[in-house]
């Protein structure tokens, strides 16, 4: 629908992810726990649990089938005028011959799209789907439910506003440069994390001045509630800009025509990700060694940097930096740069070699 805008058109869809979080977080907390109870094993929340399935289920099971029914495709509308078939002959010949001179100058330049199998053959595909894979995070804080709730609601409003911001980001500077700032401000807040409960603990310590937690026999911090948020807010932000920014790389390196697909196998690299963090969980104890689990994440995203340098980004327009970098893997992309651009699919190869004499 929006060809020149479609990372910023991507970011509003997605953004609808941030709001569905934003609107049902607070309705499931009210149905499963009104009293903000501490032990979540307690039978009257337990009780609670599958009426908020049904409920929840029959509310997105009905928007869902009203954006079915409102979704449509583009029409296609023939811009081209009808050729007069009551035009003489010398008439004809003149038009045409005067379409042959304007189109050569007229024509215009499109982005190859690749096919799935040459996407498949290209290094860029694998940084992106290995940024994806490093692209993983988590945590878990003692600060009471409804207070999380609260966070929780606000951080899926940055979610969503985020991926409407970096959708506009991506169209004004492309992909690269925006994807290389991300992961590199994320590396520093997941490294810099840890550090906000020691130095809220070391200032609450000298002041005397820490609170007692919902949570049973935990205490925290009372600089933790103002300083946690700042940090959370700023993660989902950064969150919302990977699943925006990813489709866009797609988009701009492999073309609009199978993007959908590519992407899907880009998107892919969560399953094993999901799955390896799931066995690292299974396998060690990871309560209380969280400047380990955060730092690990940071080292990821470091990864994730690093890799984003090689990417090959024609258009970007603050990414000059690494494109030594990018040239280095050209041995790896078997379609020259200069085969990447072809003419306008309403002019033909032999458009341009039958012109007639005039």
């Amino acid at each position: 629908w929006f060809p020149k805008y479609r990372a910023t058109i991507v970011g509003i869809i997605a953004a609808g992810f941030g709001c569905g979080a934003l609107i049902f977080t607070p309705i499931q907390t009210f149905i499963i726990n009104p009293n903000s109870l501490t032990d979540l094993t307690d039978p009257s929340i337990m009780a609670r649990v599958p009426d908020a399935f049904l409920i929840l289920g029959g509310v997105m099971l009905g928007l869902q089938i009203i954006g079915f029914i409102i979704c449509r495709e583009r029409k296609v509308v023939d811009t081209e005028e009808a050729v007069d078939q009551s035009a003489s002959e010398n008439d004809s010949k003149i038009n045409q011959d005067e379409e042959y001179a304007n189109a050569a100058n007229s024509v215009k330049l499109v982005q190859k799209s690749y096919t799935l199998k040459e996407a498949l053959q290209t290094i860029d595909f694998y940084l992106l789907w290995f940024i994806f894979f490093c692209n993983v995070y988590g945590g878990d804080v003692c600060l009471g439910d409804r207070y999380l709730s609260i966070i929780a609601t606000l951080s899926s409003a940055f979610n969503a506003l985020g991926r409407v911001l970096w959708g506009l980001i991506v169209d004004h500077f492309s992909f690269k440069c925006p994807y290389g700032v991300l992961t590199f401000i994320w590396a520093v807040l997941f490294a810099t994390f840890p550090a906000i409960g020691i130095s809220s603990s070391s200032s609450s310590a000298s002041a005397g001045a820490n609170v007692t937690s919902p949570c049973a026999n935990v205490t925290v911090p009372s600089a933790l509630p103002y300083i946690y948020p700042v940090w959370v807010f700023s993660l989902f932000f950064l969150l919302a800009g990977h699943f925006v920014i990813s489709p866009g790389a797609a988009g701009r390196i492999f073309g609009p025509e199978n993007m959908a697909t590519i992407y899907g196998l880009i998107f892919f690299a969560t399953a094993p990700s999901s799955l390896g963090l799931a066995a690292i969980i299974s396998q060690f104890q990871i309560a209380g060694k969280w400047i380990e689990v955060y730092e690990s994440a940071a080292a990821l995203c470091l990864i994730s940097f690093t890799l984003s340098l090689f990417l090959k980004d024609k258009s970007g327009t603050c990414a000059r930096a690494s494109d030594i970098c990018a040239r280095a893997c050209n041995v790896c992309r078997p379609i020259a740069d200069e085969d990447e651009e072809k003419a306008d699919g309403k002019y033909d190869a032999d458009y341009f070699t039958d012109v007639p004499e005039i």
